[in-house]
Order: structure tokens, then sequence, then C-alpha cells
């Protein structure tokens, strides 16, 4: 399920994110990080239709490379809400409580999960 906002500002349609399963996806640009904070923000409005759809976890995908996670509950609970500037009312949660996800340390624990089935060992 897509999330799209009009925006305040321009008045356009944007695709905030994406809901796939009980995954919320949002790619960000470093450029639109709140630096005074840390934090990236996703508007209230589409953080309660979240709630509503039973999002468990939130994954940002950062310039199209780094990759951070957090459970949704820990981010509805911690962020803080703020409209700041031209933007929407919004809830921002600093980096400090994401995860980052590293994609060769899950492929290779696929692998050690596989080879363990099958029998094998790796070192």
């Amino acid at each position: 399920m897509r999330f799209i906002i009009k925006n305040p500002v321009t008045g356009k349609k944007v695709l905030t994110g994406e809901l796939l399963g009980d995954t919320f996806v949002k790619k960000v640009k470093s450029g639109s990080k709140l630096k005074i904070l840390d934090a990236y923000g996703i508007e209230a409005s589409v953080v309660e239709d979240l709630k509503e759809k039973g999002c468990r976890k939130i994954l940002l995908i950062e310039d199209g490379a780094r990759k951070y996670q957090v459970n949704f509950d820990v981010f509805y609970a911690k962020s803080m809400r703020r409209t700041i500037g031209n933007s929407s009312y919004q809830f921002y949660l600093p980096l400090k409580y994401w995860e980052r996800v590293d994609d060769n340390k899950k492929k290779m624990e696929q692998l050690s999960i596989f080879d363990v089935r099958q029998g094998l060992v790796m070192e």
C-alpha cells in the first residue's frame, strides 16, 4: 500500500512510503534530515494510518544505500511530534534509536542458518 500526501509548500502529491506486509518502507535523502535532531520525519497522518493498519516495523533507505530500521511501537513512543518550518505535522525520531541494517551481515546469517540445517559448519 502506497502512502501519498499533499506537500503543504508546493501543493504537489508526494509518495511518502509504502507498507509492505507489516513494514513501512520510506526512501529518504540525507539532505532532508532534520540535522539539529539527527532525525527524519514521517507525517503524523501517515503514522496514525500505519498504526491502524498494524505496522510493526519502519525501514528507512537513506540515499538509496544506508538502511535503518526501528520497531513501530518504539518509533511511536519515542518520536517528537512537531511542525517545523513549512512542513506538515510530523513524528521525528533521532537516528540513535534506529538500528543500522547491514545487508551483508544479514546474508551471512541466513547462509549460516541454511548451513546448520544442512549439517554443514562454516567458520
